[in-house]
């Protein structure tokens, strides 16, 4: 019997005797979108154009590694019932970081190792008063569990509706940000540096085991890379993908993948030569690398790929992630 094999035999014998993996809602300081310190519209609401930065510190997240799969903001004010604000070009992008505060340098303050999370050509949020409003990421962010994190949120051509969101003053937290005309790639601010009304905000995450695509988006004719993150040293993984990920898939308690049971998922955990380590032992440092080659099929252009994966011994499921076609 193959190792992909083995690996899936062994997680559906845990079933009934293990429960790690599971997704879960940390926010900063609390979990309730209908109270805060006080109310702010940055960002979202007032300009047209923004570079908007805020630092959480360590102190709001657990203190073992974890993947954020989402975020939200708490909507308040302005507006009493559902009104969506419209944005273009927008983005999310997080970095770890040993900053203590963010400066006026907003280069600076971001660095070169972020994650873009969130890459929109237009995006909607959905404001409803005093409700966690998603914004639905496109990529997982990893968080050693130690550092203080730094979100970026840049937009132009947004809403210049006043979106009012609930506000927060964490210690150690702050926040900075460019607004106007030129916004999107300023390099320096010029509203704040401050250190309270940082946007209250809900992060989905998922303990332990995680997915991250090293390679969002692969040209046909070429291979992509998938990486499984904070795994357990030693644990057999198995890796699989799949055109579609509307599909609930539960292997045991707190413990699903999010992938539709198509061939390319057939193909991905039987074996196929399109698929390198798609199956195997996690390394010492908890990682582990799969490999999709790409046919070199114009037809292939458009397609999304999506991704997730479990290890066994512990059982841990991962959040799925996606992968574009492109030329």
């Amino acid at each position: 019997m193959s190792n992909r094999r083995t690996a899936l035999v062994a997680a559906i014998a845990l079933i009934a005797t293990t429960s790690l993996g599971a997704q879960t809602y940390v926010g900063c300081p609390d979990l309730n979108p209908a109270t805060s310190a006080s109310n702010n519209t940055w960002p979202m609401g007032n300009y047209t154009e923004w570079r908007f930065q805020y630092l959480l510190p360590a102190s709001c997240f657990p203190n073992t590694p974890f993947t954020i799969v989402d975020m939200a903001l708490a909507a308040h004010g302005g507006f009493s019932s559902s009104h969506p604000g419209t944005y273009s070009s927008f983005q999310v992008r997080m970095a770890l970081t040993t900053l203590a505060t963010v400066t006026s340098n907003l280069v600076t303050n971001l660095g070169s190792t972020y994650t873009t999370v969130m890459n929109r050509p237009t995006f909607q949020w959905a404001y409803q008063y005093d409700t966690w409003v998603d914004f639905g990421l496109d990529a997982p962010m990893a968080h050693d569990g130690s550092s203080n994190l730094l979100i970026e949120i840049r937009y132009v051509g947004g809403s210049s509706q006043t979106l009012f969101k609930r506000a927060e003053n964490p210690p150690g937290g702050s926040r900075v940000g460019a607004n106007g005309p030129g916004s999107y790639n300023a390099t320096t601010s010029n509203a704040c540096p401050c250190t309270t009304s940082l946007p209250k905000t809900r992060f989905e995450i998922v303990n332990g085991f995680s997915m991250r695509a090293l390679t969002p988006q692969v040209s046909i004719g070429n291979t992509g890379t998938i990486r499984g993150e904070f795994g357990n040293a030693g644990s057999t993984y198995l890796m699989a993908a799949s055109l579609g990920n509307t599909t609930t898939i539960p292997v045991g308690p707190n413990c699903s993948i999010n992938l539709d049971v198509d061939p390319l998922f057939t193909l991905s955990v039987q074996g196929n030569p399109l698929f390198t380590n798609y199956a195997g032992v996690v390394a010492a440092n908890g990682t582990c690398i799969g490999q999709f080659f790409v046919p070199n099929l114009a037809p292939l252009v458009g397609t999304t790929i999506y991704h997730a994966g479990l290890t066994v011994n512990p059982l841990e499921c991962t959040n799925t992630v996606s992968t574009a076609i492109v030329p």
